[in-house]
Order: C-alpha cells, then sequence, then structure tokens
C-alpha cells in the first residue's frame, strides 16, 4: 500500500531500459460530487500501538466524519482490524470510532501505518507502533507520584496527556547496576506531544532528564543506583495537552544499536560489521561515548538481501531519503532483541574509515569504485582519502549523512595532486561541495538535502584527494555523527513519487497532501514527480494499470517541467464503489554511458585496407 508522501514502491532496471512503479490505494465513494464535501481526517490513535501477537482495543480520533469509519487499513497485511461490537446477536451494533486490532506473530517489530475507510473515504495516514515488549496502559489520575502507574521493566506503557498542564508518572521495580533505557516515542508517530522525561528515584530525587534527544522525541540511558522504587514522568515541553498528545513509553535493559559501521552493504552478500550501543549481549566496551553515556560495540555477521530498490515499510523514513534503498536489520539473541536499524545498500564495495586520517599526510589510501563509512568524532575532525584515476573515467562522488539517517552534515573538498621532478607535491581545488538544493516539490515533498553531490570527470591519469568534514566542524563532533561516501560509476536513472493533492479554498497556500479519495462523478489531481540521478534528462512515459471500473485517467505534462506531471482520475455516476490498489508507471530509455565508453575503448580498427 503507498502512502501520500512514500517514494515509489519498486523499480526494475535493465540495460538500456528502466521502469519505475509507483503503488497507490484509491477509494470511490458512494457519494455524487459536491462542493465541500467532508473527507476522513484520522488525527489519532489510542492506544498508539500493540505488542506482536496481541490483539488490542484502539479509539480513533478526528472530526465527525469518523463516526462513519467502518474499517481500518494497515500496510502490512498481518495487521488486520474489526469493529468493537455492543450488544449480542443480531442486536450487535458497531461501537463508533472504536476497533479490535490484531498483529500475527509474524509482524516485524516497527512503525506502520493505519488508514480509516468509511462512508467519506480512505482517511490520512497516522503511525502505528508494533514492539517486542508487553503493552501497558496509563491509570488515571496518574499526576502525582503517589497516583503513579504501576509497570514492570520489558514493557511499553501507553499515555495520553490529555490537558495542559498534565503530568503523567509510572513507578517501576529495578536494579542496582542494571542500564535502563527509557525512551518516549511521541513525535515519531504523529502526536502533537513535545515530550519531556524525566527519571526519579525512590526519595523523589531527580536522576536524569530528556528531552529532543531521539528523532524528536525523548530517551533516557542510566545505570539505576540502587535496588528499589523509581519513577518516570512524562509532560509537554510547553504543557499542553490533548487527546492528540499520545505516547509510547518503553521501559527497557534490552539491547539498543545507536549505528552501525559500515553504515552499507553489497546487496546479497555477506558482511562484517560493528554494531554501537547499549546493553548489547556479548558486547565489549567502546572508546566512543553518546550524550556521556559509554557504549557496547559488538562485531557480527550481516547477510543483505537482493536490493529491491525499497526502504523498509515499517521504519520512520523522511522525504530526501527517496532516492537510497536499504532494509531492516535486528539483532536477536534468545529472548533478547534490539531495535530495527536501517543498512543501506551499497553499490560498490564497502569500506570504512581507519583513524588517523586528519591531515594530507595521513590521508587514507581507497581504491575506486568504492564506498566508505566514517565518522565526525569531534570537533575539528577532518577526514582525507587519496585515490588513483584515469583519464576520461566519470564519477560520482555523494556523501550521506541526512539521508543516512543522522545529523551530520557532510561537506567535501576534492583536489588533484602534481609532483614535480624532486617528487614535491602540489595540490590544485578542483571543487568545494556543501548541501545538494534540487527539489522536486518543496514544501510537498521536499529532496533537497545537505548532503553533497559531484560528478568528477576525472581530467588526467593521476593521484587525486578527498577532505570530508562536517559543515560545523570546528564546533561540534560526536560518535553518532555517521556518514558514508561513495565514489561511483556514472549510472543514470530515475525514480517516481506520486503525491495527491488537498483541495483547499482559493487563496489557501499552506502546504498538505490529500487522501485518494475519489467520489462518483468527481476529478482528482494526482502529482507525479519524477527524481533523476547521474544526469538523466531524457523523457519519462507515464502509464497507469489497475484502475478500478468506471475511472478514467488523463495525463498533462507540466509544460517547462520534465520532473513534473499532473494525473487527472475520473469517474463515472456508476463508477464501482470499493478500494483498490493501482500502480502508476514510468518507462525510459536510458543509455548506459559506460558500456558506451568502453564499447568506443576497445573497438578494434577496421582491417578492410590490411594487407594479408
Amino acid at each position: 500500500m503507498g502512502t501520500l508522501s512514500d517514494p515509489f514502491r519498486r523499480r526494475i532496471q535493465c540495460i538500456g531500459f528502466s521502469v519505475a512503479l509507483s503503488t497507490l490505494l484509491i477509494t470511490l465513494s458512494p457519494l455524487q460530487s459536491e462542493a465541500q464535501l467532508l473527507t476522513t481526517t484520522l488525527r489519532s490513535v489510542s492506544p498508539m500501538g500493540a505488542q506482536v501477537g496481541s490483539t488490542v482495543e484502539i479509539k480513533i480520533n478526528g472530526g465527525a466524519e469518523t463516526a462513519e469509519v467502518t474499517r481500518l487499513l494497515f500496510n502490512h497485511p498481518g495487521i488486520t482490524a474489526q469493529p468493537k461490537m455492543s450488544g449480542e446477536g443480531e442486536a450487535a451494533k458497531p461501537v463508533p470510532q472504536q476497533f479490535l486490532v490484531n498483529i500475527a506473530p509474524d509482524v516485524p517489530a516497527g512503525i506502520y501505518e493505519i488508514r480509516g475507510d468509511g462512508f467519506f473515504g480512505v482517511s490520512n495516514p497516522r503511525r502505528f507502533h508494533i514492539s517486542n515488549l508487553s503493552d501497558a496502559q496509563e491509570t488515571e489520575p496518574n499526576n502525582s507520584f503517589e497516583q503513579a502507574t504501576a509497570v514492570t521493566l520489558e514493557q511499553v506503557a501507553n499515555g495520553v496527556i490529555h490537558a495542559a498542564g498534565e503530568l503523567d508518572l509510572f513507578k517501576f521495580e529495578g536494579k542496582q547496576g542494571q542500564r535502563l533505557l527509557a525512551y518516549v516515542q511521541a513525535a515519531q508517530l504523529d502526536s502533537r506531544l513535545n515530550a519531556v522525561l524525566e527519571l526519579y528515584d525512590a526519595n523523589g530525587k531527580r536522576i536524569s532528564f530528556a528531552r529532543n534527544n531521539k528523532k524528536f522525541d525523548a530517551f533516557i540511558d542510566a545505570v539505576l543506583p540502587a535496588d528499589g522504587t523509581y519513577f518516570l514522568k512524562v509532560y509537554d515541553l510547553q504543557f499542553l495537552g490533548s487527546e492528540d498528545h499520545g505516547y509510547r513509553l518503553s521501559i527497557s535493559t534490552q539491547p539498543y544499536i545507536d549505528f552501525v559501521i559500515p553504515s552499507s552493504v553489497q546487496a546479497g552478500t555477506t558482511t562484517e560489521v560493528t554494531l554501537y550501543g547499549r546493553n548489547l549481549p556479548g558486547g565489549t566496551p567502546a572508546e566512543q561515548k553518546i550524550n556521556g553515556q559509554p557504549l557496547d560495540m559488538l562485531k557480527v555477521q550481516i547477510t543483505a538481501p537482493e536490493n529491491n530498490n525499497q526502504l523498509p515499510a515499517n521504519e520512520l523514513f523522511y522525504s530526501q531519503q527517496f532516492d537510497v534503498a536499504g532494509f531492516t536489520w535486528r539483532l536477536q539473541q534468545e529472548n533478547l532483541t534490539s531495535n530495527p536499524v536501517t543498512i543501506y545498500f551499497a553499490d560498490t564495495i564497502v569500506g570504512t574509515e581507519q583513524e588517523p586520517n586528519n591531515t594530507p599526510a595521513e590521508a587514507q589510501t581507497i581504491a575506486v569504485p568504492g564506498e566508505f563509512t566514517g565518522q565526525f568524532l569531534e570537533k575539528g575532525d577532518s577526514d582525507y582519502y587519496l585515490f588513483e584515476a584515469k583519464q576520461g573515467e566519470v564519477y560520482y562522488i555523494e556523501a550521506y549523512g541526512d539521508r543516512n539517517g543522522t545529523e551530520a552534515d557532510p561537506m567535501f573538498v576534492l583536489e588533484q595532486l602534481s609532483y614535480d621532478a624532486e617528487g614535491k607535491e602540489t595540490a590544485s581545488r578542483i571543487t568545494l561541495q556543501d548541501d545538494n538544493a534540487t527539489e522536486l516539490f518543496g514544501p510537498w515533498f521536499t529532496s533537497k538535502t545537505h548532503d553533497p553531490i559531484f560528478r568528477f570527470e576525472v581530467p588526467a591519469t593521476g593521484k587525486y584527494r578527498l577532505l570530508v568534514r562536517d559543515r560545523y566542524f570546528d564546533s561540534r563532533g560526536r560518535a553518532e555523527f555517521v556518514y558514508r561516501v561513495a565514489i561511483r560509476p556514472e549510472s543514470p536513472e530515475f525514480k517516481l513519487v506520486t503525491i495527491p493533492l488537498k483541495t483547499k479554498p482559493a487563496g489557501d497556500a499552506t502546504a498538505e497532501t490529500g487522501t485518494i479519495t475519489l467520489r462518483k462523478g468527481e476529478n482528482l489531481e494526482l502529482l507525479v514527480l519524477t527524481g533523476r540521478r547521474d544526469g538523466f534528462t531524457g523523457p519519462v512515459e507515464i502509464n497507469i494499470e489497475g484502475l478500478p471500473a468506471g475511472v478514467t485517467h488523463d495525463l498533462k505534462p507540466v509544460p517547462g517541467n520534465a520532473n513534473l506531471n499532473k494525473v487527472i482520475l475520473s469517474s463515472s455516476a456508476d463508477a464501482t464503489v470499493g478500494t483498490t490498489q493501482f500502480n502508476i508507471i514510468g518507462k525510459a530509455h536510458i543509455e548506459n554511458p559506460d558500456a558506451v565508453r568502453h564499447l568506443a575503448a576497445t573497438q578494434r580498427p577496421s582491417h578492410k585496407n590490411r594487407k594479408p
């Protein structure tokens, strides 16, 4: 099931020809088209998640139209729902806005999407968190230490900051030396809560405090000083509250992975990587720390699947990551399961930064094409790489920080090296690259990123040096500032992104996407964006397959913009009512520049005039 801002769901590439496929869900409403009709809007769900293999009762929140929602849709077939019923037998009736959600035992833990479907069509998506830990619910009132809701370690507590000024407190029993990881997930789950989390001992002394330190949410890492009762307090930074200020608070000593080095691997291979995190079973202490907290390190073997050019459906990504691909991996040992991490796919062989490489004289020698993972560990950290290249070769040099899911802001300087008769080195700057400001369709789908990219056509055979550093290297550096640098052959291609626009009053220019609900006799506009890579400028043929009966489409290219097409979906008065998945397909003929250059280099001269 596609989402409003997801990148395409599948892309198939072969030599000389490329196909991109975007999969979306459309609902046909029985209503005739009328001005300003309601559309289903889902603001929040409560609770905002559940345990793998469980059934949970949830309530959906939204406008008045959510009372007409008759079913819930999820982007994983193992998550299903049915209305909660009141009464028995033939007298049983659905309870408005309440459902029983079942999570199959084989559903991987992670973040999924939930939508409501009913009389006014399919709603916008909200995120829904599936965990391996057992679930607990807050019990109101729990606004003081005396009223704290009792929970246990290895649980996820569900709660809502219902009103302004409200505090939620939970208590649990801990043992001396346990490394507690307490994590409030709110912003990641589309909640309005700006979470603050505090840890107290049995005497009311605050031990730890966190806000906005883990993907816009609050994460505490603390070693418990003694056996006894401990308290966790959750509240909003501005002391706001509503039914849309929900959260999930995990209270655990389970393993947690902060980052992986290298952070990318080649598809279909088995690679040794090093995990850095907390409570890693069998791990050893690392020299690196995050916010003063020491990390463990553990070497493991990871076998990568084949590259399907997608990002995992059960993790959280942002629009600027649309052009990367990866897979989800977890550390699992007996009854211990870590958080999910994304391992990215690399196009070429993978290596890692080797310190010291902080000066030109210490530059790390690498082979190209290749991809390398490094870190901006401390203030002033500068990483130098040295490689050789032949005249006429074309590479794309690309750094990943933003798109690698980290806060690193990489920039790079490329230099050509030359030597005199005595071996004295001279460096000539070729380029300095910082942010990539290319936009697909901001702010609806922003693709500009802090990550730089440069097309490098080698001017002469010889040595070249690459300096990589954080944009703010003189004032910051952290272990979690992990980056990737790829020096790869030119490979033109494209990806599709589909965006439904929300119908808005004239003069309202706010950036909002809409739902893909089409009423009988109505038209709906979709935008199909073409994200291009490595200088591909050729035409892309857009087609649509799988539309329901009674629905047609009309493609309207936007003049002067080769990256934007408008698709108008139109329904007849007798269109079939229901929900259908359809595909938007892009096709293009793409020349392979590497193959062309190889052919030119190996072509034999004509033998017509050669003497026997």
